[in-house]
């Protein structure tokens, strides 16, 4: 399903479009390497992360447990952020959890992140 269409800038003047929608199964090994490839510039200074040990399993299980937004740029993956409805057992109120946010280091500052988040 698709979700938007929006303006990405690429350097230069040169503008193309970017859709969002949901992940489908299918998406998960996508997913997983951008994921790895959008956050290894961090690794030195996430180096206890549970990113480094994330699996295409364990992105197909968050997928099963909520929705994965994805944004394509040029045919590919450039971005994904991840969303789930948990529960506040203490206040009795649900809220959506918002996490693994990840943008290609190729589409960063075009805002896309944005948009991500904008979806979540």
């Amino acid at each position: 399903m698709t979700i938007d269409r929006f303006a990405v800038s690429q350097e230069g003047s040169c503008l193309q479009v970017g859709t969002l929608r949901n992940a489908a199964p299918a998406d998960v090994p996508a997913i997983h390497a951008m994921t790895q490839i959008a956050y290894a510039g961090y690794r030195d200074r996430l180096p206890y992360s549970s990113l480094w040990q994330e699996t295409e399993a364990d992105v197909a299980q968050e997928l099963a447990a909520g929705i994965i937004v994805l944004c394509e740029t040029a045919g590919q993956i450039g971005g994904s952020v991840r969303c789930q409805v948990r529960n506040d057992v203490a206040a009795c109120q649900p809220f959506v959890y918002v996490h693994r946010l990840a943008v290609l280091p190729q589409y960063q500052r075009q805002g896309i992140g944005r948009q991500l988040m904008q979806a979540s």
